[in-house]
């Protein structure tokens, strides 16, 4: 019980910082001596961790308080923690999304990363036909856009203003 709570409480502020740190990791490719791009690509990959122990840890304890009361418990009903992954998911995607439109370039990393997240649901979508069951298919739907967009950002960006999909500033 005590392990459980020690998770909840590492995972609790991981939807506020996954953001951050997806933005801070971005730069690798610029900046790669820079800390705060090193400590943001541990903290997409940690928050990305710990999010996932913790809630399956809450679902854990959820279901010892459903067990905990009578079967037919109208508390039992919505899964409180099912609600609160959800709006975590999106949440922290719309909070990323938003991240990057305040970024003064031209939106250049905006408009990659409106590509970046086309190729993520079209590669869940595909992982889910492939593999639908399992912790990593459930996993990667919830959680893959993050590193997905913190690496993959950096090598999309040429690739993208060489093709023409993304536009630079200036033109």
């Amino acid at each position: 019980m005590g392990r459980r709570f020690i998770l909840l409480a590492l995972a609790a502020p991981c939807p506020f910082l996954l953001p951050l740190a997806v933005h801070a990791a971005d730069d690798w490719r610029d900046h790669p001596g820079d800390p705060a791009v090193w400590v943001g690509a541990v903290g997409v990959v940690a928050c990305v961790v710990l999010l996932e122990i913790g809630y399956r840890s809450a679902d854990e304890l959820w279901g010892e308080i459903v067990r905990a009361h009578p079967p037919n418990w109208p508390g039992a009903r919505p899964n409180p923690i099912a609600l609160l992954r959800a709006a975590a998911v999106a949440l922290t995607q719309v909070v990323t999304i938003l991240l990057y439109a305040m970024m003064l370039d031209g939106h250049v990393r905006l408009a990659t990363v409106g590509w970046m997240w086309l190729a993520f649901h079209a590669s869940a979508v595909v992982l889910l036909e492939v593999w639908p069951t399992g912790w990593f298919p459930q996993a990667y739907r919830r959680w893959g856009w993050a590193p997905l967009v913190a690496f993959g950002l950096p090598l999309a960006l040429p690739v993208l203003l060489a093709v023409g999909l993304v536009r630079g500033p200036l033109g």
